[in-house]
């Protein structure tokens, strides 16, 4: 399951979910109060990589390594592919289907065997 986990690391179709800021935070030098949103109306984001491939926790992100899901899997909200709570991405259970769905005829209906003669 660890490989099909570390492909969800590539980008996102939707570059990030937005949000409200819902206390004062201060981020990068910047105070940011409670209810802040950004012109336009949209909300403040965060990049869904800038997690997925941080380095401070995942060793060489950028390298599949399907071991680094083994065990315990990653730190809480380390890696959230289709972000987390109740604006998570609509797709999410359709995405893991579809993969599973793959994963399970290449096992069982492909075969591989030798091209030497």
């Amino acid at each position: 399951m660890g490989c099909c986990t570390r492909d969800y690391d590539t980008p996102p179709t939707i570059a990030t979910p937005f949000r409200e800021a819902v206390k004062d935070f201060t981020f990068g030098g910047f105070t940011i109060p409670k209810g802040w949103k950004w012109k336009w109306k949209w909300k403040i984001f965060r990049a869904i990589n800038a997690t997925n491939m941080n380095s401070e926790y995942f060793p060489n992100p950028e390298n599949f390594d399907p071991s680094r899901f083994e065990g315990n899997g990653c730190a809480p909200y380390t890696f959230v592919p289709f972000s987390v709570g109740p604006r998570t991405c609509p797709g999410k259970d359709c995405a893991r289907f579809v993969i599973l769905t793959f994963i399970h005829n290449l096992v069982t209906k492909v075969q591989v065997g030798s091209c030497i003669s």
